[in-house]
This record gives structure tokens, sequence and C-alpha cells, in this order.
């Protein structure tokens, strides 16, 4: 395989540890609850990799055929991306204020309530696993050890996509459909015109990992490491 296909498989392999490892939590999310699926969504150039080829498979292959043409006015666009955020904790330094308005919108790939590419969702949307509906009670409550474990694959995520961008899923998709972005991108290079909106991907050097949870996640972190990229 070549250095993106190992990429992918490795992306894939997390998601199916995530669903392994949260599979017996307490949690209430399933695909009819679209609550939390807003205009918002963030996710990596990998991610988006992802979630095109599985668009592709099904016809959505242009640009007038993908969902994302229109896109909202506003939208959540990361200051940080998680790994970053990482780092600036563990410097004792103040994360920049974020502006993220469920408001703003629902999601471009929902189709009458329902997400149309679920199987192929960024991580982020399957690291909702609220405890309690959150139409109930306006936010949602996830268990301290999910979070965590959230965290730490996400960080990962955004590790093995070392050559792409963090951002707004209408943001990542745009790019991804620039031929020569997406070409250079999948030859493991990154371009070297700075994506508007998007942040670049930085390497995993902290771990989200509280000292509760340090015994927990570790067999979770050597299973992390036997994965190659």
């Amino acid at each position: 395989m070549n250095h993106t296909e190992t990429r992918l498989a490795v992306l894939d392999r997390l998601y199916q540890l995530h669903r392994e490892l949260t599979r017996t939590m307490d949690h209430c999310c399933q695909r009819e609850c679209n609550v939390c699926c807003t205009c918002n969504v963030t996710l990596t150039t990998l991610e988006g990799e992802y979630l095109l080829r599985s668009l592709e498979k099904v016809g959505s292959t242009g640009p007038q055929a993908s969902p994302w043409v229109t896109s909202p006015d506003s939208r959540y666009r990361p200051r940080l991306t998680i790994n970053a955020l990482a780092a600036c904790c563990a410097r004792g330094e103040e994360p920049p204020h974020e502006e993220n308005d469920p408001q703003w919108g629902t999601c471009l790939l929902l189709a009458e309530g329902l997400c149309t590419i679920y199987a192929a969702r960024p991580f982020v949307c399957r690291a909702m696993l609220s405890r309690v509906p959150c139409h109930q009670t306006g936010t949602a409550e996830i268990e301290p050890l999910a979070m965590t474990i959230n965290h730490l694959l996400a960080q990962y995520i955004e590790h093995i996509d070392a050559y792409g961008y963090t951002g707004n899923l209408v943001d990542i998709m745009h790019w991804l459909q620039i031929p020569n972005n997406r070409t250079v991108y999948t030859l493991g290079r990154r371009t070297a015109v700075p994506a508007e909106g998007l942040l670049a991907n930085q390497p995993a050097t902290v771990l989200m990992i509280p000292p509760e949870h340090r015994r927990q996640v570790e067999p979770i972190l050597n299973r992390i490491h036997h994965l190659r990229v």
C-alpha cells in the first residue's frame, strides 16, 4: 500500500478500536439522534479523504454533487488543533477563546434528520457518547473515561496525518476537492500554499491523560503503538 492507503487503514482500525472500547459504556447516542449534528463538525484531512472516498463510491464525485457547495455563513473554525491544545496546556498557557454556536445551522450531510455518511462519519461524531439525551438537558454528559479515550484517539488521528490539516468539515472538503491539493496530499506532502480556515496538524508530544485514568489507558496505548503508519 502507498502512504495514504496505509494511513487510511490505520484510521479505520482506530475507528474500530474506539467502537470496541466504548461499546459497553453507558450512552444513548444513536444514528436517529441529530441534536449535535451541526455545521460545526471538525475533522482532519485524513478523515476527509476517508469520507470523500465513501461519497465517491455512491456517486458523489464532483463539486456540484457535493452537499457543501453552499457553505453556511457562520461555522466553527478551530484556532488550535487538539495536539496544539495539549501542548498549550502543558506549557501552562491559556488557550484562545473559540466561538461555537450550534444555532449556526445543521450539518450539511443530514438528510431528513439522518446522517447520510454514518459509516464514514468523522471521529468527532463517533466521540459523542452522552449518557443522557442532549435534547433534554441542552448539553452532552460524557463519562470521564470515555472523554479521555476520545482525546487520546483524536490526538493520534491528528498525529498520523502529519502532512495534513484540521478544520471545519466544509473547509476540509472544499480543500480536498481542489485537484492539485488532493494530489499533493495523497503523495504524502503538504501543499506550500496555506489553506484558508485550516490548521496544520501537529505531532502528539503531550497526551491528555489525567492521572486517575493512566492505569486504564495503558493497554490502549500499547495497542495504538502497535499500529503502523
